[in-house]
């Protein structure tokens, strides 16, 4: 079962709610997993070298929710309108040769896995380089 749970604090508080989370036996071990939004801001010249590191993560079904996945694909779509999010596709790259990947370090006492869903881009204004920015 996945008990979505809103945690609303400090940032400084989310960690050790993790941790916390973590440490507690119920006759099993839960463990925090979380929906988090990044912006990452790159100049869209360079967006297919970025989308070919992301796609060593990216999860087209979205593994961890099994058979909710129409439902949280309706929820993107949502997002993707209300957002005006111009589409990225990832599946049209190749991932980035192994010999010239840098991996994520992950914490060894963590679950060692990292999921990714791009959900699309909006242009952004010239930066102060005058260099044009996705």
């Amino acid at each position: 079962m996945h008990v979505i749970t809103l945690v609303h604090s400090d940032p400084r508080n989310f960690k050790p709610f993790e941790e916390w989370i973590n440490s507690r036996d119920y006759g099993s071990r839960p463990f925090c997993r979380e929906f988090r939004l990044y912006d990452i801001a790159i100049q869209k010249k360079h967006l297919p070298k970025l989308l070919e590191d992301l796609k060593w993560y990216y999860k087209s079904s979205m593994v961890a929710a099994y058979g909710k996945n129409h439902w949280i694909k309706k929820l993107i779509n949502f997002i993707i309108r209300i957002m005006k999010l111009e589409p990225i596709d990832i599946d049209s790259v190749e991932k980035t040769p192994k010999r010239w990947f840098e991996p994520i370090k992950l914490d060894p006492k963590i679950c060692h896995a990292v999921y990714l869903y791009p959900l699309g881009g909006f242009p952004d204004k010239i930066d102060k380089t005058g260099h044009e920015s996705i």
